[in-house]
């Protein structure tokens, strides 16, 4: 039985959220509203939310860049789970070996660089 929510797609990968996530998003909520409570009330605990969700946003940026990658280099991408512990990507299968030397553009030269 899978307990976690549905909150869209990306790319057409699948994305998940724990509901145990909302512990980060309060904790944080937190965090943040007690330290600008030099602000105000109101606009330090607005402010602390709006952190929260920027701070879910970048995550979920983050791990959609590393499936989009993983996509690219031919590894399929089942989903992305936003967990507790702030991520997990499922694919399936390992990451098939380059065909030549042109296709990891990421090596340095032996040369070193022109």
């Amino acid at each position: 039985m899978q307990t976690n929510w549905r909150i869209g797609s990306i790319f057409g990968i699948p994305l998940f959220l724990d509901p145990l996530w909302f512990v980060i998003l309060g904790l944080a909520t937190l965090n943040f509203g007690l330290s600008y409570q030099a602000m105000g009330g109101v606009v330090a605990w607005s402010a602390g939310v709006v952190m929260a969700l920027l701070l879910f946003g970048s995550v979920l940026l983050h791990e959609l860049g590393h499936s989009l990658v993983a996509r690219s280099q031919g590894i399929k991408v089942n989903s992305i789970t936003l967990f507790l512990s702030m991520k997990k990507k499922a694919s399936s299968g390992a990451r098939p070996a380059p065909a030549s030397k042109k296709s990891s553009p990421h090596l340095a030269p032996k040369d070193g660089c022109p």
